[in-house]
């Protein structure tokens, strides 16, 4: 893996096939193992009681490989791990939140990769924040000759001390590079062209400028605000406006429709499932059916 994949990715994840379960390095070092088939008992952080069986973890990654774009390139495991991880991090694939990068010379190797939607909303959470973006130029010491690169300042909102520098009369980027965290993302040349030259499209809907500014922003944000626990994330990530939705209510979701269409089906699904019928005592069920058929005594029925 290169230095820019190891930037661009949260966790390193492996999969042992003997034991089939998933290598988790965090940033910090540590590795953890967690199983890909019925979940054993884990540390409280790493509790994935939510799944209670391989069945439903195996229902959600059929759903992600026929749902998600590239899906179909995807293996079983591969999806199933995708469906594991999102849990694990509280984070909602259906949105966007995580997805799998597949070898596509060996299916069997893929990397698990959290989504800049996962990131901007992590940091909305906690405040706003403003980016701002430089292109990397020929002298930076992260420039790569036939790269695109950018460099991403994030200033959080409540910053204390950019407004107070710029009204001291410090220059902005000054006061900028002073206050905000940044980081740089690169597109490197053998993402855009072929070895034997030929140009590679970027990614529907996306130039190559901004996918490299989407990088830069996803490892800013990673410096500007700590991660959230699962806990907090998950209850952000599966609710729609003022609804609770569980993996399920996204299952009749269909390819080719947008974030807004996935969250409207969802939460349809979701209330439609929390609909309970109206509980009345006996007394009340035989009035009711009396006044149906015989009126109200009225005379109207």
């Amino acid at each position: 893996m290169t230095d820019e994949t190891k930037l661009n990715h949260v966790q390193t994840i492996e999969v042992d096939e003997e034991t089939a379960a998933l290598l988790v390095q965090t940033p910090d070092g540590e590795t953890r193992e967690v199983s890909l088939t019925t979940p054993k008992p884990t540390p409280p952080d790493l509790d994935l009681d939510v799944w209670q069986s391989r069945e439903q973890v195996e229902a959600m990654a059929r759903r992600l490989r026929y749902m998600l774009p590239g899906g179909e390139r995807m293996s079983l495991r591969a999806a199933m791990a995708l469906a594991q991880y999102s849990m694990l991090v509280g984070a909602n694939p259906f949105r966007g939140d995580v997805y799998a990068i597949v070898d596509e010379n060996q299916p069997e190797r893929f990397e698990l990769v959290d989504g800049y939607k996962l990131l901007v909303r992590d940091a909305l959470n906690t405040c706003g924040f403003t980016p701002h973006y430089e292109p990397i130029a020929e002298g930076d010491p992260e420039y790569l000759e036939g790269a695109v690169g950018f460099r991403c300042y994030v200033l959080r909102n409540d910053n204390p001390h950019f407004a107070t520098l710029v009204n001291a009369g410090v220059q902005y980027m000054e006061a900028l590079r002073f206050c905000a965290p940044s980081a740089v993302g690169i597109v490197r040349p053998n993402e855009m062209k072929t070895h034997s030259g030929r140009e590679i499209n970027p990614p529907k809907g996306w130039s190559w400028q901004e996918r490299a500014r989407t990088r830069a922003l996803k490892n800013a944000l990673r410096k500007a605000y700590a991660s959230p626990s699962p806990e907090a994330r998950r209850e952000s990530a599966w609710t729609v406006g003022a609804t609770e939705t569980v993996p399920s209510d996204w299952y009749d979701c269909e390819p080719g429709m947008t974030t807004e269409e996935k969250e409207a089906l969802a939460k349809v699904n979701a209330q439609s499932r929390n609909r309970q019928p109206t509980q009345e005592d006996p007394e009340t069920t035989l009035q009711n059916g009396r006044q149906v058929l015989h009126g109200d005594g009225t005379g109207e029925i």
